[in-house]
């Protein structure tokens, strides 16, 4: 595919778009299924304030610790 340089943002065609839910969304839902069949993890829940950059490695090394989560 060409690389095409544009002056203006006006002159930028509009992106094709296709139907809404097509066939490659169905895939990207279906390839994470499968992934997370084949290779179950769980990331924790909610957002968490760490004082330090040594506490929110800890944390992060606790949570590495715990069977399931992400390799």
């Amino acid at each position: 595919m060409p690389v095409r340089k544009f002056r203006a943002i006006e002159d930028v065609p509009p992106a094709e778009a296709g139907p809404p839910g097509g066939d490659s969304f169905r895939a990207a839902l279906d390839l994470s299924a499968l992934c997370q069949w084949l290779h179950p993890w769980a990331a924790p829940r909610g957002v968490y304030r760490n004082t330090s950059i040594e506490e929110a490695q800890a944390r992060r090394r606790r949570w590495e610790a715990q069977p399931g989560c992400v390799d």
